[in-house]
């Protein structure tokens, strides 16, 4: 049998099995009813009612007995949808779906266009599949997150970027729906006009769908309330919200016992550094692509203020990307730096502290590309004579 024949068939195999682990979790009811799809699609379904009450499954007092959940008072604390409208809309389009089948859409949908996309971007099915098949990817399928279809939106937008800016440009504004995700391509857009356009274009696509679908109220709502609401959850008592799972700067400098000016300052310093760094990688047209795809993916975990475990696929397959296209004696380091996408959690048990930032900065330093040379030469030391 020809190579490419066993090779297409190992690869529809394992894809196959990673569509079964997507849609399994739906079946068992009482681990769907702990997540946040849950939360997902029961604001598609107040959002239903109040467009279209025909459309949805369940009628007001049923959704309110089995799913309770205010969005529009400041009362709702936890339980408050911190999500923007841009997501909403799809959240809408889901809960014309009974709960349990709209989940086995969503993560099915989510999957098979995260790898039309990867495949599009030109990552082969061998580091498609190990970056899909991670454990942070995992993580995201079982809890019906967005991190598989956004971590694929990120990385295909940096690996098309160069030469397709047109589809490179909608990856990028298809991250509107989870506008953190994406904070780092503010470094890299205004250096090309063409792609920040289309993203432009692409991002406004999805506000105007949004106010189409479900008007002002929801925007208003997510100033006004759910802002606010965001800002203060993750200023609360440390540990309060699933901090072992958390990736940021800012989370990581409260486990150390930080005050919140001084979490922000760091988280903000950080940020910066990160931003300026991918910049300048980004500057340098004679760049490994792919080393300056994991860099960037990698400093992105840096400059957000907010995520989990579940949003680190994209950093799971940039570092699938290096294991197979990095220098061979670090192959192993990388290997380590995917596991650790999903597994830190493990770890932050142990010590006390989520240590996924550290992660993030050290799979930066070791698939940084060659500096620039007219950079390199501001601090190259004269030879000795």
């Amino acid at each position: 049998m020809p190579r490419f024949t066993v090779r297409s068939l190992c690869a529809v195999s394992i894809l196959v099995c990673l569509l079964c682990f997507a849609v399994a979790f739906g079946v068992r009811g009482a681990w769907l009813l702990r997540q946040d799809y849950v939360r997902f699609w029961t604001v598609g379904e107040h959002l239903l009612l109040a467009a279209a009450p025909g459309l949805a499954p369940l009628d007001a007092a049923a959704l309110a007995r089995r799913f309770p959940l205010d969005l529009m008072s400041p009362a709702a604390g936890v339980q408050a949808w911190l999500y923007p409208p841009t997501l909403n809309s799809l959240a809408m389009l889901l809960a014309l779906l009974p709960l349990r089948a709209s989940y086995a859409v969503w993560n099915a949908g989510s999957l098979l266009l995260a790898a039309w996309l990867l495949r599009r971007a030109g990552l082969g099915w061998p580091v498609l599949l190990l970056g899909l098949a991670g454990p942070a990817d995992l993580f995201s399928l079982a809890g019906g997150q967005t991190g598989t279809l956004l971590g694929a939106l990120l990385v295909s937008a940096l690996a098309t970027a160069d030469e397709r800016p047109l589809f490179a440009g909608l990856c990028a504004g298809g991250l509107a729906l989870k506008p953190q995700l994406g904070l780092a391509l503010i470094a890299i857009l205004p250096q090309r006009l063409r792609l920040f356009g289309v993203s432009l274009a692409g991002a406004a696509a999805l506000v105007l769908l949004s106010l189409v679908l479900q008007g002002v109220g929801p925007w208003a709502w997510f100033f006004r309330v759910a802002g606010p609401t965001g800002t203060r959850i993750i200023s609360g008592p440390w540990g309060l919200i699933f901090a072992d799972w958390s990736i940021s700067v800012f989370i990581m400098a409260r486990s150390f016992g930080a005050g919140l000016p001084l979490a922000w300052v760091l988280q903000g310093m950080t940020a910066a550094i990160a931003l300026i760094l991918i910049a300048l990688a980004w500057r340098n047209p004679a760049a490994d692509p792919w080393r300056r795809l994991a860099f960037t993916v990698s400093l992105s975990v840096l400059v957000m203020p907010y995520g989990f475990l579940y949003d680190m696929t994209g950093f799971g397959i940039a570092m699938a990307v290096m294991w197979r296209r990095g220098p061979p004696a670090l192959r192993p380091l990388f290997a380590l730096f995917w596991l650790a996408s999903g597994f830190s959690f493990e770890a932050c048990d142990g010590l006390g502290h989520p240590i996924f930032p550290l992660v993030a900065a050290a799979a930066a330093w070791a698939c940084r590309p060659a500096p620039d040379a007219s950079l390199a030469r501001l601090w190259r030391r004269p030879a000795l004579r």
